[in-house]
């Protein structure tokens, strides 16, 4: 397997520092965390990009706490709109988390500083499940509500 140079010379924090400079020349405002992931606000949702140090070329955004389920039924719901959103968004995953829906996009990144070649989409992706995730619960919601006469 052939190694990248670049990538071989980079640590967790010199790829932390490069996905903060491009994150900031596409308008967005980062801010590292105490684990060292990336945290930043995205169409008012946000969005944390986890940096492995053990796998450098793995690329991580999720967006969590995105919907709380408050019973064991809407937890049931939850798994089956995260199912679907999960089935029809690309490299999309929508996950329940403890009672926590969250969504993820994850991919493998050939050389860190590709980041700005697949940043809009991979966000693009992120908030189409969020759509997703959120339409299938509303629909599940409206079935759920019973008919009122005059409505």
């Amino acid at each position: 397997m052939m190694v990248d140079p670049l990538r071989a010379s980079m640590n967790d924090e010199q790829i932390q520092a490069l996905y903060m400079d491009i994150l900031l020349e596409e308008g967005f405002r980062p801010k590292a965390d105490d684990e060292g992931d990336l945290v930043f606000k995205s169409e008012g949702r946000s969005v944390f990009i986890r940096i492995d140090p053990d796998d450098t070329e793995f690329l991580m955004f999720c967006c969590p706490n995105l919907w709380k389920c408050e019973s064991e039924e809407e937890e049931l719901r939850g798994l089956a709109a995260a199912s679907y959103a999960t089935a029809t968004t690309k490299v999309a995953k929508v996950s329940i988390v403890a009672d926590q829906a969250w969504v993820s996009v994850e991919l493998f990144l050939p050389a860190p500083e590709h980041l700005r070649n697949v940043l809009t989409r991979s966000l693009g992706a992120m908030h189409a499940a969020i759509r997703n995730f959120v339409d299938k619960m509303d629909e599940f919601q409206k079935e759920d509500e019973p008919f009122k006469s005059g409505d």
